[in-house]
């Protein structure tokens, strides 16, 4: 079931990321419901229930195994996604969906004057960041997405755990089967956050996407990730490579791939 879960997760993040078929921004729906297509739950994960909504499916003491499981998991991804000083508090209350097309699990919290809404399933992470009051995230493309790149730079963390492909034998042996790699701020800004990616979509809604490995000009992999982890095939399997985004103008979304690199289990590579 799990299993499930991960495939629709990351064609999900195909659509998001990659764009409509896989293809460039300019061929990407002028509406953002388009753009999302048959993969509703994306939008569905970004609505925010009402409060009388979410009091019936607050998550007490005790539940049961499959909660606690995606409640450990989603509290994981926070910390790797987000900096420190934009975790939510220990006792931020947990509300959890088991009726979504896919279990979702939604917490909020404030942190540095913003409202932060997160919701997740099993394989993506949706955080939502909204405008302090009397203040503005833009009206044309340009602001809109120099607001989105701004938090980007504030909210992300900087370091970033990348599995090697021998992962499990290194595991075995006792030795680290990651390869961290620092500065991934600027490297997000860098390939989400370029004008020729992004699109003001018709219902005034900035939409933006990572830059895939074709236009990177990146075709195949590697069987040494410590050469170059981030100009490989296998990089498109981790979350800092894949994260789409928008701006309404009152929230800015971001969109993450929950995966950590090649040597997990994946169902779609870009060609």
């Amino acid at each position: 079931m799990r299993y499930i879960k991960l495939l629709l997760a990351f064609s999900l993040i195909c659509e998001l990321t990659i764009g409509s078929n896989c293809g460039t921004a300019q061929d990407l729906p002028k509406n953002l419901s388009k753009v999302v297509g048959e993969r509703a739950v994306a939008l569905a994960m970004a609505t925010w229930p009402s409060e009388s909504t979410l009091g019936k499916h607050l998550v007490r003491d005790n539940p049961p195994l499959e909660i606690l499981q995606l409640k450990i998991q989603g509290k994981d991804w926070l910390h790797k996604v987000l900096t420190k000083e934009w975790w939510p508090p220990e006792e931020t209350p947990v509300f959890y969906f088991p009726e979504d097309r896919s279990a979702v699990l939604r917490m909020a919290w404030r942190s540095h004057g913003h409202l932060v809404r997160a919701s997740q399933n099993w394989g993506t992470l949706i955080i939502g960041i909204h405008k302090p009051e009397q203040t503005s995230f833009g009206s044309t493309k340009t602001e809109r997405l120099d607001v989105a790149r701004g938090l980007s730079l504030k909210v992300l963390n900087d370091t970033a755990k990348f599995l090697r492909l021998d992962s499990a034998a290194r595991a075995f042996r006792g030795e680290e089967p990651y390869i961290i790699i620092d500065g991934i701020r600027q490297k997000v800004a860098l390939y989400s956050f370029a004008p020729e990616r992004t699109l003001r979509l018709s219902d005034g809604i900035v939409f933006g996407r990572s830059i895939t490995p074709r236009e990177a000009g990146v075709l195949r992999g590697v069987a040494n990730l410590d050469l170059a982890p981030e100009n490989t095939i296998q990089a498109w399997e981790h979350w800092f490579r894949r994260i789409a985004w928008w701006n309404d103008g009152d929230q800015v979304t971001f969109v993450v791939l929950k995966k950590e690199g090649a040597g997990m289990a994946t169902t779609f590579i870009p060609e």
